[in-house]
């Protein structure tokens, strides 16, 4: 009981983080054709240090999915060179 309440809490707040996430995201992309050049730059700079890390995140979480779904099928596992 205290497992799946302690779940949908985590959730409801990753939820509302996500929302929030996308609205910084679309005010940094706004930020991108503000008139003063030191904050376009700064924006810029901003977008290019931020999607690195979501990227890679990505990626591994593809990874990961490959590796479960290899598992689960009893598929020797691949290893990247």
């Amino acid at each position: 009981m205290v497992a799946s309440i302690r779940t949908l809490a985590i959730q409801q707040a990753v939820d509302t983080l996500s929302i929030a996430a996308n609205k910084a995201a679309a005010s940094l992309v706004a930020l991108l054709d503000d008139a003063d050049p030191k904050v376009r730059l700064a924006a810029a700079a901003k977008v290019f240090t931020s999607i690195t890390p979501l990227t890679e995140l990505h990626e591994l979480r593809a990874d990961i999915a490959e590796l479960k779904e290899q598992m689960s099928n009893g598929t020797r596992l691949k290893v990247a060179n």
